[in-house]
């Protein structure tokens, strides 16, 4: 699990709901830095999270969250562009794209890694 660069989704709004987030390593208090979450609520610049390892949401400023790539077979959720929140499985990665079933209609698309994040819905 590798997450994107801090703050590459951010400039086009790409921070979203119920998807995979990490902690950045730079945050400010060491015993929340890399872990691992799922955001559940975005309200200007601050993001809730439920952190796994803690099993509570807290509350974090959204340029301390960075997104986790998604892998092969899991669910994943556009992060901007027209098809903005509609959600998938991930079947295949070819280098910097994912070939993604889209949960709506069952179509196949191919859609850049870096519009794409893990889905976790509640």
């Amino acid at each position: 699990m590798n997450p994107l660069t801090p703050g590459t989704a951010y400039e086009d709004g790409g921070i979203t709901t119920d998807i995979e987030v990490i902690i950045s390593s730079s945050y400010q208090d060491v015993q929340y830095q890399n872990q691992f979450g799922a955001t559940r609520n975005i309200e200007g610049n601050m993001c809730s999270v439920y952190l796994y390892k803690q099993g509570r949401e807290l509350d974090f400023p959204i340029n301390t969250v960075q997104l986790v790539t998604p892998q092969k077979q899991d669910k994943v959720k556009i992060l901007n562009g027209m098809e903005k929140n509609s959600t998938g499985a991930l079947i295949n990665i070819d280098q910097d794209d994912g070939i993604v079933k889209m949960d709506a209609d069952s179509t196949l698309k191919i859609i850049s890694l870096d519009r794409l994040a893990k889905y976790i819905p509640k």
